[in-house]
């Protein structure tokens, strides 16, 4: 069991290497494959705007539970005054 564990880190780490250079590879301007990636892929007006759209979303969802927190509260205080 430990040796199955420990042949799968081995490889894990095999892999993490390999990625590790390939994304260090310089391209041009000094920049590497990562950075290149990194400004056409991820930083582009799609993904901001599904960012945007997950924490307005997270934002809604925390204020409703603290409202409705806040209401049991109240409730609950009210309840335990009579």
């Amino acid at each position: 069991m430990f040796k199955k564990f420990l042949r799968k880190l081995f490889i894990f780490l095999i892999y993490g290497f390999i990625w590790l250079f390939v994304f260090s590879i310089p391209v041009a301007n000094g920049k590497s494959l990562y950075q290149l990636g990194y400004y056409y892929i991820v930083d582009t007006k799609p993904v901001h705007w599904l960012l945007n759209k997950a924490y307005y979303g997270a934002k809604t969802t925390e204020n409703t539970a603290k409202d409705t927190a806040h209401e049991v509260i109240d409730k609950v205080s009210s309840e335990v005054k009579k």
